[in-house]
């Protein structure tokens, strides 16, 4: 057990680098890009199976490869060597430094530098964008870090095996030696000197707790044996065995299941009197690298006030609202609504200070916008913003403070006339609250003849959509249609949900699929 939790139950919970680390140690599992698993975005995180090289492809899931880890941006090589399956490697600085900002992993058959690549990585390292303990990345996984804010985060927690003996006899029985082996990793517990000379009269129970370590980097099977011998007051020697069997540790996602055997039938005589008409539907929430939107509900609290000075990026969401909406408690917050806000709208943010211009552009009501620090220098303490039309008439001015005291908080989700904070970033974290994602809805023929999809209602929170027109697809063709969504991570408990209905011709033939998925369950404030 552990707390409490019975041993099947033990997933680690995912938890957030906060800082550029000094080390980061990887786990290499061997496999194909497929089983990534993390929510950097496209932009920072690639990873390519490089089969066309000779002898190469996807690294397999055993033996070894020649792995070497560079900074993307000018080579330095932080890690070059041998890595078995299973085992991990270490990206390190030099000392006193950090790692790079993004880093490239590449991965090549045999033991030296010379071998055909294999795999090859980018992803980012600085933690400033999503970089989680137990992250897949390709063949690798987060497996720990060194940071200066959080010290050792590592996937090693304690496991309790509760060894209980009960006497099902008649009479006293005296324990001579108790026994027992875990696998992995084949230790052998000699616990004799905790239960030797014990009597326990009967119906009467004795126990002992041995706690030790596992690692929760991948999803493990564990089979624990106990062999317990005692004797009877004459002398009679008595023995018992038990087996607990158990997994913990994380899932891994995204690994082909191996293949059945290949059913070989006769091909059918094309004819389409009596052949099928069958189309499914498919609906989920995804996000930019294809992973599930329910993968945000295990994300662990964050900072939900900002607390981080010199920041260097600040996002906004904008909504065309009003001065009236503010949330913001800013003692010096500053808004002037001089004419009604309808739809996009020309945005331009200057330091106040500086005078330096961090945003100039056309937002529609709904995305976001982001302010960037000029090259390496913070945001001005103080910004001013103005909303304008399309004609250069000014629609509302605000002054909104970064300063991020706590008298001049940054609150995630706190409202500033048009704006809602989405984001904020300093050289050390990114803090976001609101993530994009989008529904994915696919149509599929799955059946033997042509089907003409006469009805594809694609239904997004209450919302209908559809591409307007008549698809027809031929036997195993798809069709996909995508509708964006904004995710907010801020608000408690928040639901989302999508909904596929697809009808077909000839037949006629039709299929609905639908999910809902809830995220938004970390608000917590600064501790």
């Amino acid at each position: 057990s552990n707390d409490g939790i019975q041993c099947d139950e033990i997933f680690p919970e995912a938890q957030i680098c906060e800082q550029r680390p000094s080390v980061l140690t990887m786990g290499y599992n061997g496999g194909p890009c497929g089983q990534s698993f993390n929510i950097q975005p496209s932009t920072l995180f690639q990873c390519f199976d490089l089969v066309s090289a000779p002898g190469a492809g996807p690294p397999p899931l055993t033996g070894s490869a020649y792995i070497e880890a560079r900074a993307s941006k000018d080579g330095e090589l932080f890690f070059a060597g041998v890595v078995e399956a299973g085992e991990e490697f270490n990206i390190t600085a030099m000392e006193g430094d950090r790692i790079a900002a993004d880093t490239s992993i590449l991965i090549r058959q045999g033991t030296g530098p010379d071998g055909p690549p294999m795999q090859l990585i980018n992803y980012h390292t600085s933690c400033s964008r999503n970089l989680f303990l137990k992250d897949r990345y390709g063949s690798t996984q987060v497996a720990a870090w060194i940071n200066d804010a959080q010290g050792l985060v590592d996937c090693i927690t304690e496991v309790i095996y509760n060894y209980d003996i009960r006497n099902i006899g008649t009479v006293d029985a005296t324990l001579s030696s108790l026994t027992a082996t875990i696998t992995p990793p084949g230790v052998a517990l000699n616990l004799t000197d905790e239960i030797a000379d014990q009597v326990v009269g009967p119906g009467m129970n004795f126990s002992i707790a041995i706690r030790t370590d596992i690692d929760l980097t991948t999803r493990t099977t564990y089979t624990v044996e106990a062999t317990l011998v005692g004797k009877n007051p004459a002398g009679k020697e008595c023995s018992d065995m038990d087996t607990l069997e158990f997994e913990a540790g994380t899932p891994v996602f995204g690994l082909p299941p191996t293949p059945a055997p290949p059913t070989v039938s006769p091909a059918p005589t094309p004819d389409p009197v009596g052949q099928d008409c069958i189309v499914e539907a498919s609906a989920a929430c995804v996000l930019e690298n294809l992973a599930p939107c329910s993968l945000l509900s295990s994300l662990p609290p964050f900072f939900f006030t900002c607390s981080f000075p010199n920041l260097l990026d600040l996002s906004f969401i904008f909504t065309g609202g009003t001065c009236a909406d503010t949330t913001s408690t800013q003692p010096g917050f500053v808004c002037n609504d001089l004419a009604p806000i309808v739809g996009p709208a020309t945005i331009t943010a200057v330091g106040a200070t500086s005078g330096d211009e961090y945003f100039n552009g056309i937002v529609s009501p709904g995305s976001e916008f982001a302010l960037e620090g000029i090259q390496t220098n913070p945001l001005d303490l103080v910004i001013e913003f103005t909303v304008a039309s399309a004609n250069g008439e000014t629609l509302q001015t605000m002054t909104i403070s970064s300063e991020c005291t706590e008298e001049n908080d940054l609150t995630l989700g706190a409202v500033f006339g048009s704006f809602t904070l989405s984001s904020y970033r300093n050289d050390d974290i990114f803090v976001q609250g609101f993530q994009e994602a989008a529904w994915a809805y696919i149509a599929k023929n799955t059946g033997t003849i042509d089907v003409d999809i006469t009805e594809f209602v694609a239904i997004t929170n209450g919302v209908s959509a559809s591409p307007g027109e008549t698809i027809t697809l031929a036997p195993g063709e798809e069709f996909p249609f995508e509708v964006p969504q904004l995710l907010s991570l801020i608000d408690p408990g928040v639901t989302y949900t999508g909904q596929l209905d697809v009808s077909g011709l000839p037949g006629p033939c039709s299929s609905s699929d639908s999910e809902t998925v809830t995220i938004g369950l970390l608000r917590r404030s600064d501790p």
